[in-house]
């Protein structure tokens, strides 16, 4: 019996899909069809590496536009590749209805193969001019969009996921010898950097793949989300420097990989990383705004509120304050809300539930988006608010769901021990925001824990479903 042409899906095949909830993939399809360039272009760096051996040069002292033709090149493939990977994982999982996909599945396989084409045309614009230098127009290294995993998702999605996470490790480790074998002796502490990544990438990729015996159990979800969207950007941060040595100078590990590092010693869970957008803008990034060191001020503040039904984009002009998203959705359907940067591309995922949901969510705390991108069939509301107008932490807080509370002035001094109690067996994170944000608690509840609020927290953010409460226990 002959395979199912996904671009041409049978009445059967369409009825099945519809039952199900999935998606009509055909536009993914035009989008892999489209970018094929992306191996060919793979093939000719491949073919100026072997000339750079024979010209006696390395990628340590190549030209800038050999460099950014290379990086663009491995960039513009891996994405490709794992479009690809995760769209044929789940139509052999589902051979029934191929060429029909999950909305998750859809998601993010649109997230990279749209993305291929900017690379490409970066890669068209090195090629042949050795003067050509990509991190004056990129931020680079550029992060990989990543969206849930295992979270309200299928197990079909999930699987596919967890192998892109192989796929982009085999070949990040093949791009990561190149760089070692011509590194210059002066160098070897920023490959072992480059290395040490790459074990902490491994070591939780490894680990993950250790829980497979419970991957049905909703309270490891949350977990192997965090986990898998931080490896994935390891590595593909790692096939990017490994392409052009001379970022290794300014690179700094992201801080989520710091927190993972931290998680895997300590036994805590890290804050999850936010979702840069992998196609690279035609301009230079915009820069992130920096974590306000004093309190928020309330003057001038404005509330936004924003509804409609069904898929939505909603555009705002943030100030440096803090704000904040109180989310509501009513109905039986699923909802995901995505903060988006100016081009529309995905940063943060802030909900994916299915059903009723009510719950507040950090804006502008680290990154400054521009606007939320809403997929649904039902009703939504959001009101963008400053922080000021959230609830008030002084010393005691109770609430059920998600949560960012304020903390009043003169709440936190010195060492501050609080406690953070929550009944139920789901996922719950609380983290910080001061100088920088820090995890308090992370994991699988019932929570009865005792733990330090650094001194410089103006808000504390609670992401959970079910009740919980917050209470001062002294000050030292």
């Amino acid at each position: 019996m002959g395979t199912a042409d996904p671009l041409r899906p049978t009445l059967m095949t369409r009825l099945r899909a519809s039952l199900g909830g999935e998606r009509d993939a055909r536009v993914l399809e035009a989008l892999r069809q489209a970018g094929l360039g992306a191996y060919q272009e793979f093939i000719l760096a491949d073919q100026i590496r072997a000339q750079l051996a024979v010209d006696g040069v390395t990628i340590w002292t190549a030209p800038p536009g050999i460099g950014s033709h290379l990086l663009a090149a491995w960039s513009a493939e891996m994405l490709q590749r794992l479009g690809e990977t995760v769209l044929n994982s789940v139509y052999a999982a589902n051979p029934d209805t191929v060429g029909y996909v999950y909305p998750a599945t859809f998601q993010q396989v649109w997230h990279w193969l749209s993305a291929v084409e900017g690379w490409l045309a970066r890669a068209g614009e090195a090629r042949g001019n050795p003067g050509y230098d990509i991190s004056a127009l990129v931020a680079l290294p550029a992060g990989l969009t990543v969206g849930p995993v295992a979270r309200d998702c299928p197990a079909e999605h999930r699987d596919a996921m967890l192998l892109a996470m192989t796929v982009l490790r085999q070949h990040a480790e093949v791009a990561l010898h190149g760089l070692e074998v011509d590194a210059p002796a002066d160098a070897r502490h920023a490959v072992g950097t480059v290395r040490q990544m790459a074990g902490l990438a491994a070591a939780t990729a490894e680990y993950v793949t250790g829980l497979r015996g419970a991957y049905d159990d909703a309270r490891l979800h949350a977990l192997i989300d965090d986990k898998v969207r931080v490896v994935l950007n390891l590595w593909f941060h790692i096939g990017q420097l490994a392409s052009m040595p001379k970022l290794l100078g300014a690179y700094r590990v992201p801080a989520a990989a710091r927190l993972l590092d931290a998680a895997n010693y300590s036994g805590r869970a890290p804050v999850p990383p936010r979702a840069p957008a992998p196609l690279p803008p035609p301009r230079p990034a915009p820069q992130a705004a920096s974590i306000p060191h004093t309190r928020p001020q309330p003057a001038g503040a404005e509330v936004r509120v924003f509804e409609g039904h069904g898929d939505g984009l909603v555009r705002f002009d943030l100030p440096k304050t803090p704000y904040t998203a109180v989310i509501s959705h009513y109905g039986a359907s699923p909802i995901t809300v995505w903060s988006v940067t100016g081009t529309g591309s995905g940063m943060d995922l802030l909900v994916n539930k299915v059903g009723v949901y009510h719950g507040e969510r950090p804006l502008n705390f680290v990154d400054v988006p521009s606007g939320l991108k809403i997929s649904t069939s039902g009703t939504w509301r959001i009101v963008v608010r400053p922080l000021h107008a959230a609830p008030e932490w002084t010393s005691t807080a109770t609430g059920a769901g998600a949560a960012v509370l304020r903390v009043a002035a003169g709440s936190v001094s010195g060492l501050t021990l609080v406690r953070f109690g929550h009944g139920g067996p789901g996922y719950v994170r609380v983290t910080a925001y001061g100088e920088y944000a820090e995890s308090l608690v992370s994991g699988l509840g019932p929570f009865n824990h005792e733990v330090l609020l650094p001194e410089s927290s103006f808000a504390i953010e609670i992401d959970t479903i079910g009740g919980w409460n917050l209470h001062r226990i002294r000050r030292y």
